[in-house]
């Protein structure tokens, strides 16, 4: 044998070594799908446009500032932004100072904004931790990496992963703490004494829930509901096994007020708006977020209907529509495997189901009982959708465990799910970058869509337009902009003036300037009607359905 085939050799028994360690492994399998999925997040979070809100959380670090060094209260528009933490917008521009200097003066920039969309993408994967440990709970570890992967292939979730600086956050931390809560109830469930307050694990394993809880709040306040979600999941167990006795009210007390006091401490924190009376701030924010009012229509099934007006089927249609078909059926037959496994699970087991269903039905059920104004399709409800993706990959771990025991008919499940996510791979591919505009082929897809419902509702195709416009027009042409300004203006050339004429209420108030300019509108509100004497210079274009659009009018 020479020398070429005996290195050959080695190689491939090294690579079948390597290979057999991999797979046997479950840690290392789901670090590797995590790390895979982050390669491709941070190689494509430059392709992303700036999203309508962007620039106000931007800002919204400098007026929290002022207003603490002033002692002043928060001075905002909108005002609603006292109801908003900034822990995650403070971190984010924190680390963006350190790397190019420390200044008050506080500017939307490409620059800036990349920063922030790197961030967000990067506290995103620990939605994807947290998925593999809720898979690795219910299934076992060695199916916990086909959680992140399911993830990753909810296009709404990844698109909004990179310029969602509320939700995405909210969900990721919600996906956190039901994980975690799991562990919390079970190590509750199984003492059979009075908690005794001190430095010891029970305790502080509590106090740090707590303030995993509060950094949850910080990002929405809808987040305290751990603070009822963690004592209910516990009676629930103890009723199922008739183990009520008369240490588990005490250590219900004991744990409760372990988690609220941390709690309360850093909610309090990451909102400056509430220093002065945080009990009151805290009501007012759960009445204002129960109680939103927004003045907008939202356009639904192809009318305009404002949105405290919806039909209650207006989230259960979106959802049916936004998450793949497959992923769908493989949480319908999560959840059914799941109560028919229910009797089998282990403490822990049925304490993390409890929890993922809580995360999946119950704010989304009060939302439609409560006639919630609703908008912009799941994106308030984003939080659902890394228990919906736990739920479908625990259903594929399942069914391959105990339902397949022929090697050939694993083999055609297998490839079956290969191909199916293969297909939705594909049809992200096709969108990118504006993945969170997704709709599944049952729904008609993106072109079926057109006319009927949002698509590009936050702007992000603004950044391509004005690019288009960057290495077409003359200097000096102006840039009239129906939808979110500061989009256009971060990518503007610095001599063509960029000048919003969309009104607080959605209307376009057209200023008396000389012609020419260019007209940029996204698709919202009918907002590419108008100018009908202006012609179409410029569209962008996914799948055949117009985004942005620009017009040149002269």
């Amino acid at each position: 044998m020479s020398a070429m085939q005996t290195n050959l050799v080695k190689l491939i028994s090294k690579i079948t070594v390597y290979k057999n360690v991999v797979l046997k492994n479950p840690l290392l399998k789901t670090v590797l799908i995590i790390f895979l999925i982050a390669t491709i997040g941070i190689s494509t979070v430059g392709h992303y446009g700036i999203s309508w809100d962007e620039p106000l959380y931007i800002k919204h670090v400098l007026w929290n500032y002022e207003s603490i060094r002033k002692k002043q209260p928060l001075q905002t528009n909108p005002s609603n932004l006292k109801y908003y933490g900034v822990v995650l917008d403070v971190a984010a521009e924190s680390l963006f100072q350190l790397k190019h200097g420390l200044s008050s003066h506080i500017q939307v920039n490409a620059e800036r904004v990349f920063f922030k969309h790197l961030l967000t993408f990067l506290f995103s994967l620990f939605a994807y931790v947290s998925v593999a440990g809720i898979v690795g709970i219910l299934c076992g570890s060695n199916y916990a990496w086909i959680g992140p992967l399911v993830l990753a292939l909810l296009p709404r979730f990844w698109g909004h992963s990179f310029f969602n600086p509320k939700d995405i956050p909210f969900a990721t931390l919600f996906a956190l703490s039901t994980w975690l809560s799991a562990y919390i109830v079970s190590q509750y469930s199984k003492l059979h004494r009075v908690i005794k307050f001190g430095f010891n694990r029970i305790c502080i394993t509590t106090i740090l829930f707590g303030i995993l809880v509060g950094l949850l709040t910080s990002a929405r306040i809808g987040g305290f509901v751990f603070l009822a979600f963690v004592p209910f999941t516990y009676i629930l167990l103890k009723l199922e096994e008739r183990q009520i006795t008369r240490y588990t009210f005490k250590n219900i007390a004991i744990g409760w007020i372990l988690i609220v006091i941390p709690w309360a401490i850093v909610t309090t924190v990451c909102h400056p708006a509430s220093w002065s009376n945080p009990v009151r701030w805290f009501f007012e924010n759960v009445k204002y977020n129960s109680q939103h009012a927004w003045g907008g229509t939202v356009l639904f099934d192809g009318q305009f209907i404002p949105g405290h007006q919806l039909p209650w089927f207006y989230l259960p249609r979106w959802i049916t529509m936004t998450v793949p078909e497959m992923l769908q059926i493989l949480f319908l037959l999560g959840l059914g495997l799941s109560l028919y496994k229910y009797s089998k699970f282990s403490v822990l087991q049925k304490s993390c189901f409890i929890l993922v269903f809580l995360q999946v039905f119950s704010l989304p059920l009060y939302a439609i009982l409560k006639g919630s104004t609703l908008y912009d399709g799941v994106r308030q409800f984003l939080f659902i959708l890394p228990g919906i993706a736990a739920i479908a990959a625990s259903s594929i771990g399942w069914l391959y465990q105990h339902l397949f025991n022929s090697k050939i008919i694993r083999l055609f499940f297998v490839a079956l799910i290969f191909s199916l996510f293969l297909q939705v791979s594909s049809d992200m591919a096709k969108i990118h970058p504006y993945e969170y505009i997704y709709f599944n082929r049952l729904s008609g897809g993106l072109t079926g869509a057109v006319g009927r419902y949002e698509t590009d509702y936050w702007g992000l195709s603004i950044r391509e337009a004005m690019e288009w416009i960057n290495k077409n027009s003359q200097a000096g042409t102006q840039v009239l902009v129906a939808g979110p300004v500061e989009s256009a203006r971060v990518f503007a050339k610095s001599d063509s003036p960029v000048i919003g004429i969309l009104n607080p209420k959605g209307k376009i108030e057209i200023p008396n300037i000389p012609k020419p300019y260019y007209y940029l509108a996204v698709p919202k509100w009918e907002l590419q009607e108008a100018f009908p004497e202006c012609q179409d210079a410029y569209k962008v274009v996914k799948q055949g359905v117009p985004l942005t659009i620009v017009k040149l009018c002269n």
